[in-house]
């Protein structure tokens, strides 16, 4: 095997380099090189040698300077693009902000009732209208020979909330309109209450009462002594309404009623 002496170009250390090698590395410095022929001359010799390590030199300073370039314009555009999409979401962000609180600011406070004299008449026209309608259409079942009268108004319990805080689901308002009617059941004079309850009433600017009008009826079974399968809706009085339905409200709501309705003193 022929070996040929040569320095290393990056310590200045000596090489020994086998005729026939295509690349050594320095034993000092770890240095790798690779080695170049000329296709007519296939012994190793200093010109060689040396156009290679010019060449290899040459071209990791190449590299070297293209990645430091890519690196260097890759860092320049991600800063670029960062802050303009920063620049972007922020007038995006503030441009959300100022329409929300223009939004908010053009939304006016919701006013809700919390007296029964807020009800215009025409308000009242309607809930009377739709109480009727839906407590005409409950059943009863009473014995052959029976009388009943036509569902009577009888006045209004209001219940307003004493927490501001408190949402629609949970109730800011309810509204008892409150009915009865009379039945003759073998010579016995029996009477049943039953209400429609409104949630929620809401005041226009111009203090109209914003409802669907659409209630929820309240009207027990009430079931006839001594006659079985026989029945009439209602409770037994405006006093058994407060005392079942209001009552366990109390702590929630400031109870409010119509002339004539039971109110506890």
């Amino acid at each position: 095997m022929k070996l040929v002496q040569k320095k290393c170009p990056s310590c200045g250390a000596s090489l020994s380099i086998d005729s026939q090698a295509t690349e050594v590395t320095c034993e000092y410095c770890k240095q790798k090189l690779l080695i170049e022929r000329e296709e007519n001359n296939k012994d190793f010799d200093s010109t060689d040698f040396c156009l290679h390590v010019s060449k290899y030199y040459d071209n990791k300073s190449k590299m070297s300077s293209k990645n430091i370039a890519i690196i260097v314009s890759v860092l320049i555009a991600v800063l670029f693009i960062g802050g303009l999409i920063i620049s972007v979401s922020g007038d995006i962000v503030k441009k959300i902000e100022k329409s929300n609180s223009n939004s908010t600011s053009n939304i006016p406070e919701k006013t809700y009732v919390t007296d029964i004299s807020q009800i215009d008449d025409k308000s009242l026209e309607l809930f009377h209208k739709e109480t009727e309608k839906k407590l005409n259409s409950e059943k009863t079942y009473l014995p052959q020979g029976s009388t009943e009268t036509e569902w009577e108004y009888v006045g209004m319990y209001l219940l307003s909330s004493k927490d501001s805080n408190r949402n629609e689901y949970e109730g800011i308002n309810k509204l008892y309109d409150v009915y009865k009617k009379s039945y003759t059941v073998e010579n016995k004079k029996i009477e049943g209450y039953a209400f429609l309850e409104y949630m929620n009433l809401e005041l226009s600017s111009d203090n109209i009462v914003l409802n669907s009008f659409s209630g929820k009826v309240n009207a027990p079974f009430t079931y006839i002594d001594n006659k079985p399968g026989y029945y009439l809706k209602g409770y037994e009085s405006d006093e058994e309404i407060y005392n079942k339905v209001l009552r366990k409200q109390q702590d929630k709501y400031i109870i409010s009623g119509t002339t004539g309705l039971y109110l506890e003193k």
